[in-house]
C-alpha cells in the first residue's frame, strides 16, 4: 500500500444529519484493472421498446422484440378479448358499473 499524501475531512448530509469523512489520497498511480480478455471487439447495443438496435463494428441491425406473427394476429387477438370481456360482462352485470368499468371493490 502506498504512503498517503494527503487527508481531508469532508461534510456531507447524511438522513440523520451531518456525517464526517476522511478522503485520503495516496502517492503513486491510480491503479488501473486489467482488460478483460476477449474484450477487444467494439460494439454497441440500443434496447428499445419495440426493437433492439445493435451494431459491432462491421454490421449492424434494428431487430423488433414483437414477432411478425404476433402483429398478423392482433386484430383476431383483440376481436377475441372484446368477445370475452362481453361474455364476462353478461353472465354478472350486477359487477358492472352504469358507466362501464367493473365495480373492482367487489373482487376484492
Amino acid at each position: 500500500m502506498s504512503p498517503v499524501k494527503d487527508a481531508r475531512i469532508v461534510r456531507r448530509m447524511g438522513k440523520d444529519g451531518w456525517r464526517y469523512y476522511v478522503r485520503r489520497v495516496l502517492e503513486g498511480d491510480a491503479f488501473r484493472k486489467p482488460p478483460v480478455p476477449g474484450s477487444e471487439a467494439i460494439g454497441g447495443m440500443d434496447p428499445g421498446p419495440r426493437q433492439i438496435a445493435w451494431f459491432d463494428g462491421e454490421e449492424a441491425e434494428i431487430t423488433p422484440l414483437i414477432p411478425p406473427a404476433l402483429k398478423e394476429h392482433r386484430r383476431e387477438l383483440r376481436q377475441l378479448h372484446r368477445k370475452a370481456d362481453r361474455r364476462r360482462r353478461a353472465a354478472s352485470p350486477e359487477n358492472d358499473l352504469p358507466d362501464g368499468p367493473t365495480n373492482s371493490c367487489l373482487f376484492s
